[in-house]
């Protein structure tokens, strides 16, 4: 059959979803809407922006209401993307951008990951902090700073190992510790 189209015989009784539009008044504790309407409806897979109060949204439905657009929001709100049922949201394309004027947050009570697999990953800020509650570990080929001050601090242990070691100073290079051995 490759190549034909199949034709289906429609239903002579087919129910048809009623279109409404209404008010979110507030979110459920089980997840579902109410609407000015006085329905509790889910939010349909296809509705990416979830839902705020105050929203105007189309929903319908034959049964329980689903929300399906939402059609205007107050300027200035927040807007999530949220798929209804869905463990996770990927998304894939040749490139993709994110960009904003003031801030960008990624956020996970577990893990983030970065990768640039066979590329560059650049970091550009005018300020870089880093807290780390247990291991820093830096791996690379070659590992290259410059800097126009370097400090420092370790509370307990500094080890600096190496097959060859080069330390200099073009004025003056100082030592200072209670013992020191050298050799």
């Amino acid at each position: 059959m490759s190549g034909t189209a199949r034709l289906y015989r429609t239903p002579q009784r087919m129910r048809q979803a009623t279109l409404f539009e209404a008010r979110v008044i507030a979110q459920e504790e089980d997840g579902g809407w109410r609407l000015s309407s006085g329905a509790v409806a889910r939010t349909a897979v296809s509705c990416l922006l979830c839902p705020l109060p105050g929203d105007r949204v189309l929903a319908g439905g034959d049964g329980a209401p689903l929300i399906l657009h939402i059609l205007e929001r107050e300027a200035g709100q927040e807007a999530r993307l949220h798929v209804a049922g869905a463990s996770a949201l990927g998304m894939t394309q040749q490139r993709i951008e994110l960009a904003a004027t003031e801030q960008v947050a990624i956020r996970s009570l577990k893990d983030v990951e970065l990768t640039a697999a066979t590329g560059t990953l650049a970091l550009n800020a005018r300020n870089l902090f880093q807290t780390v509650g247990e291991c820093l570990i830096e791996s690379a080929e070659h590992y290259v700073a410059t800097m126009g001050d370097y400090t420092l601090r370790v509370r307990d242990l500094l080890h600096l190992r190496g097959r060859h070691g080069v330390v200099t100073a073009e004025q003056e290079f100082k030592l200072d510790a209670e013992r020191i051995h050298i050799g």
